[in-house]
């Protein structure tokens, strides 16, 4: 059955069936299920679905705000990140002009919730903070002039969404192993920087921008 008109999804958010409804803007199949690609609100309209990110006044996103989106793309120690526009409940509507990086952190530095206590040898590489596919809430500490640099360092950012990438199926919070992530359905696990926001829109839609 196809999500009600107007709910708020997150990307990979199952919308419905291809038998019942043709996908739209924002939305892709996955073997035969139709999911969202972003962020937003799901518009129903003579037999498709898709996901909307409708703003009455729009404002560019700017230092110290909060933003979410997926990463693209990891290049030796920066990760590099697609943002999304972000619609406030008053209608303002904030856009990315540009895409965003995380310098990766450095070996042998302090990885708090992203792997537990420091490692006793300085050369050991810290467990990874992020990957290719996941959905991440990050702070704009730098709005350079051709990208923004993002922080997860803060409790509440981090990855908020992440697909197994043996299965397809959605990963959880482990629940005995600190920063880390299993699969609901094979149970392979990976370690990440996870965000006690974790696949919890509401509350990320109360904290960007």
């Amino acid at each position: 059955m196809a999500v009600e008109e107007g709910k708020i999804v997150a990307p990979g958010d199952t919308l419905g069936a291809e038998e019942e409804l043709a996908p739209s803007d924002n939305t892709y199949l996955d073997k035969g299920t139709i999911r969202s690609s972003i962020f937003g609100k799901v518009q129903i309209s003579d037999g498709r679905i898709s996901v909307v990110n409708p703003g009455s006044e729009i404002k560019t996103i700017k230092r110290g705000m909060h933003v979410i989106g997926t990463v693209v793309a990891d290049v030796r120690s920066v990760v590099f990140v697609k943002i999304d526009n972000v619609v406030k409940a008053n209608g303002i509507e904030y856009v990315a002009i540009k895409d965003g990086k995380i310098v990766a952190e450095r070996a042998g530095r302090p990885m708090g919730r992203f792997g537990g206590p420091p490692g006793r040898n300085m050369e050991e590489k810290p467990p990874k903070q992020c990957g290719v596919g996941d959905v991440i809430f990050a702070k704009v500490l730098f709005d350079d002039p051709e990208i923004y640099t993002l922080g997860i360092r803060d409790d509440e950012t981090g990855v908020v969404y992440k697909i197994c990438e043996l299965c397809g199926s959605p990963m959880q919070p482990s629940r005995d192993r600190h920063g880390v992530l299993t699969c609901t359905r094979c149970k392979h696990s990976e370690t990440r920087k996870i965000s006690t926001l974790y696949n919890n829109i509401s509350e990320i839609q109360k904290h960007l921008a």
